[in-house]
């Protein structure tokens, strides 16, 4: 006996375990001998060839701000400080997994609201000096080394600059009025709190006024008032009048400008003086001959028309208020207008009117000048008839056995080169023929119009046939599996023993096909298939005719979900236990039914422990988690070895784990909706159950 020795070839990682030799854990590379007996009592020695990688885990150590990139690791973006793990395959096959030991600072950014006049000096932060309103930012370095940004949200409420305007001259007894401009309110040297003050002083006054707005006080404005001598009272008297006017023993019969004084008048004693601006309107009597013809309308006048001769009288006052007297002497001629009417066919020459020759119906006007000089407007009544035009239509060429229909137009009757004597004629010449016709119409005739028929030879029979199919349709030996149109000729198959030519307009329907897919729970009825229901996840097809009348083929692919259990079990200090709104306060077994992500009833279960030496535990391994409420990170500390933390909803759904390995942890709640969750802290002297909260 021969006996057959085999040799192996492994490459592993770690670690491999020679099952089909000496049963050997073996840890590093090299060749390996296994000497047994074999079947016939000969001793057989294996061979493994062995190579054994062993994967270099490495650890990084970082500390950023805001957020770490792990380039070198899962390439994933870190925010929050923590130990992180990225498992990967190396370049031998093996799995490698690398320690990211990660500190995030996050700067705290500081915003400052200020509301100031004038200008402000950011002490607190670049210390420059703001005359605008405006968000400034301060970034520097904080503690950390991180860059930190401020923020002041500035207003800078502007100081008013008030300035003052009125008459700073003025004479004795006036007075002036001084407004101030610039402000929401005012202070006057004379104690006023409004915008303007009127002053008459008798001797030089300086006067000022200071201006409030936005909480802001303005410098003091100030005018002086210098006072003059008195001046005389100045009157003004303006007169019009018709002709003449007296004034002061005075009469005046044109237009001017006089004065008068009043000694003493004034009523701080000075003279008044009175300026009389004096108008004299001279009325303009008009006198006009006029000679017209049938009529004048006096528009200069009175403004009526007049149709006969006269001497005619028009009073009314002028623009200036006078009494104007005007004078026509009227002369009116009356021409004699004459109307002709005719009635012509084709055309009319007015000889005894303009000499026009018409070819259209209408009314015409000769105007010319009578023996007076007057505009005679004769008159033409005239109605043309048109002598009609004759046109054919229809088909001037035909295939021998066809006929063609001859129509004319433009007439009332026809007579027809046949002896026809409607307006259309069917005719089927043998050979080339020529017809011809003549209209009559408004008693007048027209010339002849004529067609020529041409023959030529006989033309194949045409006939078709429509079809309507499912998918596909063999005619005349060909398939077809679109709609289209096709053709195919008989030979000799026409009446006249021409070709006989057939078409086939052809409709092609495909039957659409549809897919439905369907999630449910319990079961799920197919309202838009064969209206089964149906209790198991499945694919399922439904046969059915459509609206084409073709056989179509629906799918549908349903899964159906089942309701489902869970359990979980809290141990809590507290006397009482909230679980979604109800409040249990014994031990005990407790279900509720809750609605799953696949929106199917799951029955939850909870096994409640209250008051089971967890406060005793709690306080005797100072077990610290904080802060409770969070918005964010959630920090464990305990006296005992920590090993894994977990957090459940309060459905008792596991919604985050994480391994500690030593006395203090953290986890991150920043991603999770807020409200109530379960920490079930896991060390090496028991279990803590804690009931934790996140805050917006």
């Amino acid at each position: 006996f021969h006996p057959q020795h085999t040799a192996l070839t492994v490459i592993e990682c770690n670690s491999y375990i020679w099952t089909a030799g000496d049963g050997h854990t073996y840890t590093q590379s090299g060749n390996y001998l296994y000497s047994h007996t074999d079947a016939n009592g000969c001793t057989q020695v294996d061979t493994l060839h062995l190579t054994v990688f062993h994967p270099q885990h490495t650890a990084l150590t970082v500390i950023e701000c805001n957020s770490y990139i792990w380039t070198a690791g899962d390439g994933h973006t870190y925010t929050q400080s923590g130990n992180y793990l990225y498992s990967h395959t190396d370049a031998n096959g093996c799995t490698q997994v690398d320690t990211l030991h990660l500190t995030v600072f996050h700067p705290q950014h500081t915003a400052l609201t200020v509301n100031e006049c004038g200008s402000y000096t950011w002490a607190s932060g670049d210390r420059h000096t703001y005359t605008q309103s405006g968000n400034y930012l301060y970034s520097h370095t904080d503690a950390n080394g991180c860059t930190q940004i401020d923020t002041l949200h500035l207003t800078i409420r502007p100081i008013p600059v008030v300035t003052i305007t009125g008459n700073g001259f003025i004479h004795l007894y006036e007075s002036t009025t001084l407004t101030a401009h610039g402000a929401d309110s005012y202070v006057w040297s004379t104690g006023a709190h409004s915008d303007a003050i009127t002053v008459s002083p008798a001797s030089v006054t300086t006067y000022s006024v200071t201006g409030y707005a936005n909480g802001c006080t303005s410098a003091p404005a100030s005018v002086t008032v210098e006072v003059g001598a008195c001046i005389p009272a100045q009157g003004v008297e303006t007169v019009t009048a018709c002709g003449s006017f007296t004034w002061h023993g005075q009469t005046y019969h044109n237009s001017s400008t006089a004065t008068h004084t009043i000694p003493n008048g004034a009523a701080s004693g000075c003279d008044s003086i009175v300026t009389l601006h004096l108008t004299i309107f001279h009325p303009q009597h008009s006198s006009l001959t006029i000679t017209e013809c049938n009529s004048y309308t006096w528009t200069a006048g009175d403004g009526q028309t007049y149709t006969q001769s006269g001497i005619y009288l028009h009073s009314h006052t002028d623009a200036n208020g006078c009494t104007q007297v005007d004078t026509m002497h009227l002369t009116l001629f009356h021409p004699q207008h004459t109307a002709l009417t005719v009635t012509e066919c084709n055309s009319y020459t007015w000889t005894s009117g303009d000499r026009h020759t018409y070819t259209q119906s209408g009314n015409y006007l000769y105007s010319h000048t009578d023996a007076n000089g007057c505009t005679q407007i004769d008159t033409l009544h005239l109605t043309i008839r048109p002598i009609p035009v004759v046109t054919i239509t229809g088909n001037g060429f035909i295939h021998l056995y066809e006929s063609t229909t001859l129509t004319a137009h433009g007439a009332d009757s026809y007579v027809w080169s046949t002896g026809a004597h409607s307006d259309a004629i069917t005719v089927s010449p043998a050979s080339v023929t020529t017809y011809s016709v003549t209209g009559y119409a408004n008693g007048c005739t027209s010339a002849p119009a004529s067609v020529t028929v041409e023959v030529g030879a006989c033309i194949p029979a045409q006939g078709v046939e429509t079809v309507t199919a499912c998918g596909s349709f063999t005619w005349h030996g060909q398939t077809y599996h679109n709609s289209s149109t096709a053709t195919h000729t008989i030979p000799n198959g026409a009446a006249s023993g021409c070709d006989s030519i057939v078409t086939l307009h052809l409709t092609i329907h495909h039957v659409q096909h549809t897919a439905t897919t369907a999630n449910e729970c319990g079961s799920y009825t197919w309202s838009s298939g064969d209206g089964q229901t149906y209790n198991q996840s499945g694919t399922y097809l439904y046969s059915h005719t459509d609206t084409n009348g073709c056989t179509q083929v629906d799918t549908l692919l349903v899964t159906i979900f089942e309701p489902q259990s869970s359990e979980f079990t809290v141990a809590t200090e507290d006397s009482c236990y909230d679980w979604n709104g109800t409040e249990y306060c014994e031990n005990g077994d407790f279900t509720q039914t809750l609605t799953d992500q696949f929106g199917c009833d799951s029955t939850i279960t909870l096994h409640l422990t209250l008051r089971v030496g967890i406060t005793q535990y709690d306080e005797q391994y100072n077990i610290s988690i904080y802060p409770n409420p969070t918005t964010s990170i959630l920090y464990i500390e305990s006296d005992a070895q920590i090993g894994q933390i977990h957090l459940y909803n309060t459905f008792g759904q596991k919604i985050k784990s994480i391994r500690v390995d030593g006395t203090k942890g953290s986890l991150d709640l920043s991603d999770l909706a807020t409200g109530a969750y379960y920490l079930r802290v896991e060390t090496d002297k028991g279990i803590v159950v804690k009931k934790v909260i996140r805050n917006k």
